[in-house]
């Protein structure tokens, strides 16, 4: 069905990633604030628009290439199942309706949207084709997602869990880069300018720092004393990780990497419960530990 080729063109399934502007609300213990909550969920909702808009232009001016990648062959506009002019309306009428979410929110949530856009375009054109800033510019945009989550409400979250974000999203840029090099022969342009020690080498310096800035976050930042427990979790899920992009498994899709190694899902999945439990044990959200 057509309509189903326009959806998957929107990469619906990547969505999870502007979840990080939740974390502003999360880590200020503020999930349960209701109005606070639905002011974030406006901005994710816009950014997910803006996402999807940066997706189908990539996808637009990397359709030839795309054609000759396993997997990105088979989205719609490579395939041909959505004409470039298709695309390019859709695209308009997602920005039509990012533009009416935006009149509805603080102006600065609007600059940081445009920038998250203009970035991307930037990316998609210039930008990554320079090795490491392509992974650095990577990181940084989701710096952006916690900024719009935070400024828009007057939600101030502390550096450590920006930078510590930051740093997951390096690694994983870094991580996909490591698989494409290994797994796939006709690979992106940049990975020209990389060799697996370059990038092994990225891996584990991202890793340490994610856990240093995490640890400095659970030490310095974090009301509850509970929190730095969950430290735990964090070292094993990144050494995980760590392992296995070492050990040369295909892991360029984190969703399907992370459903498919049970202690990666775990580890994740402890995490989360054991955060709701230290910042809300007190408010009934997580009546399941009372």
């Amino acid at each position: 069905m057509k309509f189903l080729s326009y959806i998957k063109c929107l990469r619906v399934m990547q969505f999870y990633k502007n979840a990080t502007i939740f974390a502003p609300l999360f880590f200020s213990e503020n999930i349960t604030n209701i109005p606070l909550f639905i002011s974030v969920f406006l901005v994710f909702l816009a950014f997910s628009f803006a996402s999807s808009i940066v997706y189908i232009v990539n996808d637009i001016a990397d359709k030839e290439k795309d054609r000759l990648h396993p997997i990105k062959s088979k989205r719609p506009i490579a395939s041909g199942k959505v004409s470039t002019l298709e695309a390019l309306a859709l695209a308009c009428l997602l920005g039509v309706v990012m533009l009416f979410l935006l009149a509805r929110l603080h102006l600065s949530a609007s600059i940081i949207i445009f920038a998250y856009i203009g970035l991307n375009l930037l990316y998609s054109f210039r930008l990554k084709h320079i090795p490491v800033f392509d992974v650095f510019l990577v990181g940084f945009l989701f710096v952006l997602r916690i900024l719009a989550g935070g400024i828009p409400v007057n939600i101030k979250i502390t550096p450590w869990i920006i930078f510590a974000i930051f740093f997951i999203a390096l690694l994983l840029a870094v991580g996909k880069r490591k698989s494409e090099l290994v797994h796939i022969e006709n690979k992106r342009k940049v990975l020209d300018s990389y060799t697996e020690g370059i990038l092994d080498a990225m891996l584990i310096v991202s890793v340490t720092a994610c856990i240093v800035f995490y640890a400095l976050y659970c030490i310095l930042g974090a009301h509850s004393e509970l929190v730095l427990y969950s430290l735990f979790f964090v070292v094993l899920a990144l050494l995980r990780y760590l392992y296995l992009n070492l050990k040369k498994h295909d892991v360029e899709s984190i969703e399907h990497l992370v459903l498919r190694d049970k202690i990666l899902f775990f580890s994740l999945f402890f995490w989360f419960l054991y955060m709701l439990f230290a910042f809300y044990q007190d408010t009934g959200l997580v009546f399941v530990f009372s």
